[in-house]
């Protein structure tokens, strides 16, 4: 009998020992046709914020893993952010400028093309900290990609990889 627990407490353990810490899978990002690769299952939340006097809700679906948070924003735009690319285009200024003010942070002039990736790094509460963002603008939404963690334990292979993942 002892024998018996011992074995099935060393195959407990090994099961434990091999699971990942990453356990990628695809998700498809609600109405936005866009996919993405998260190393965990995300959860969603809801932001709604007011820009030019339109109300946008952002849906974030996002995990963290290993003290990194892996997230992907969507935000659908009304009809009149849609026919409007200088409006969209001041949407998408202000979106990638919050990330650098969050950090303290001066924003860049000129800002990072959508869909390039950009790093920004700052003290946090708990220390330094790095965000390494992209950011798409398109007529009908606003899609952003982020990492963020405590700079000393960035994953920069795992963050290669989840934006290498994402696709629409």
């Amino acid at each position: 009998m002892f024998l018996r627990v011992l074995c099935a407490l060393f195959a407990l353990v090994g099961l434990v020992a091999c699971s990942p810490e990453y356990n990628w899978r695809e998700v498809a990002i609600s109405g936005a046709g866009v996919s993405a690769i998260f190393p965990d299952k995300p959860k969603v939340d809801e932001k709604r914020f007011i820009f030019e006097g339109e109300t946008l809700v952002l849906s974030m679906a996002g995990t963290t893993v290993k003290s990194a948070i892996f997230a992907i924003g969507h935000a659908p735009l009304g009809a009149r952010l849609q026919e409007n690319a200088a409006a969209r285009q001041a949407l998408y200024r202000q979106v990638v400028s919050s990330f650098y003010s969050n950090f303290n942070q001066a924003t860049p002039n000129p800002l990072p093309a959508p869909g390039e990736l950009f790093v920004v790094t700052g003290k946090g509460p708990n220390g330094d900290m790095q965000l390494s963002a992209k950011v798409w603008m398109t007529s009908d939404y606003l899609l952003e990609a982020i990492v963020v963690a405590p700079q000393a334990l960035f994953p920069e292979d795992q963050t290669k990889e989840f934006f290498a993942g994402v696709a629409f």
